[in-house]
């Protein structure tokens, strides 16, 4: 039997996904109903939620200040703000694409130093929490687990490695407030006494959070309340149809990290070749935790003056704008033809050719769809582009 070769296997899965998005005949009432393909495949994704956005520090205000009223913690506001973050303009990295779901109930991922409380199939609240150190025998462990006590103003019964004995209930108690212990014996979920730890890699396995965070959470769980930690450093979501990626730090040197491993995370989402090789390890390399949009965007498009109908908006891609060739097609009368012997898409109107070698490079495959460069295929058949901050892309063809 012969095998293909990586080249001419890649070829062919990009022609495959071509083929099934243009399979349906070319016509008017059509449209619509190919276009919403990309448009499901995006719902499909999982949610992005949040926003990042910048503030200004205010006089006296301290980033435990900022932090609790931001919902974030230290390595949050240090890894957005490597030029520090006690004054002037900072990023607050507020947006995430949560690394699990529950009906109702709580997910936490430990890279991303976030506690999420699902409600009704939905994240409907985040807190930033501090997590196990990276030695290996404080690490918060990883599992389906659930509540199964709960207790304002708990006593700290020492473990042995803290010297035995009991420390009753008060402002020296590590434990904060409130307590919510798990079916992993010795481990749960509760305040502090020291709000500057929030958002580091500290604990000794439990999952630390602001006192004023605690409280609302412990308000609204109950004995049973299912509780998810997981240990995800790629994370992707959607929200109103741009997709976003963020990237945390391998706190707990598990290889989540390594390119290869990577790009098979985003492949699980259809998402594999949007990122070129060079960009992901960027990305990878700053490993930030900032949410950043990787596909799609708002930016407008017109053609001939007329408001482009798109089921996602342009996406930037190595300094160009890249949008969906199905939906581009049709919307400027042209056919599209695939050549098997250069491995090209090769769009043609009125006489005139654009190609598009199906490389994964220079055009790139994502949720079931082909992604060129608008203004390669639009100059190439004869139009001209425009490109304004303000008013977004002008197609004339």
């Amino acid at each position: 039997m012969k095998l293909w070769s990586q080249p001419l296997c890649r070829f062919m899965l990009c022609l495959v996904s071509m083929l099934l998005a243009l399979s349906v005949a070319k016509t008017q009432d059509d449209v619509p109903e190919e276009e919403d393909t990309l448009a499901v495949a995006l719902r499909g994704l999982p949610v992005s939620i949040g926003e990042n956005k910048t503030i200004t520090v205010r006089p006296g205000e301290t980033w435990v200040d900022i932090g609790i009223r931001e919902r974030v913690g230290y390595e949050h506001l240090r890894r957005a703000n490597p030029g520090g973050f006690e004054s002037g303009s900072i990023l607050i990295p507020g947006r995430h694409q949560p690394a699990g779901l529950v009906a109702d109930g709580l997910v936490i991922n430990l890279p991303e130093l976030m506690d999420f409380r699902w409600a009704d199939g939905r994240p409907v609240a985040w807190y930033p929490v501090s997590v196990g150190r990276v030695a290996r025998r404080w690490h918060t462990p990883i599992g389906e687990l659930q509540i199964v006590n709960r207790a304002k103003n708990p006593v700290w019964r020492r473990p042995s490695w803290a010297g035995g004995g009991v420390m009753q209930a008060g402002p020296r108690n590590p434990l904060g407030d409130r307590w919510m212990g798990l079916n992993s014996p010795g481990y749960g979920l509760h305040g502090t006494n020291d709000s500057t730890s929030i958002g580091r890699t500290v604990s000794h396995g439990c999952i630390r959070h602001f006192p004023a965070h605690i409280h609302e959470l412990f308000d609204s769980a109950w004995v049973g309340m299912p509780v998810i930690i997981t240990y995800e450093t790629v994370t992707v979501g959607q929200q109103d149809g741009i997709v976003y990626l963020s990237v945390f730090p391998d706190v707990y040197g598990r290889g989540t990290n390594a390119p290869s491993r990577a790009r098979a995370r985003l492949a699980s989402f259809e998402l594999g070749d949007v990122l070129t090789g060079p960009a992901l390890e960027r990305t990878l390399a700053r490993a930030d935790g900032v949410a950043r949009p990787i596909l799609g965007s708002d930016m407008p498009v017109t053609l001939n003056g007329v408001p482009l109908l798109l089921p996602i908006g342009p996406t930037i891609r190595d300094g160009e704008n890249y949008l969906p060739l199905r939906a581009v097609v049709e919307q400027i009368g042209a056919t599209v033809r695939w050549d098997m012997t250069t491995r090209a898409a090769i769009v043609e109107r009125d006489g005139r050719q654009a190609a598009f070698p199906i490389d994964g490079e220079k055009t790139f495959t994502a949720l079931g769809s082909t992604f060129v460069p608008v203004r390669d295929l639009v100059e190439q058949l004869g139009g001209s582009v425009e490109y304004d901050p303000l008013r977004g892309i002008t197609l004339v063809i």
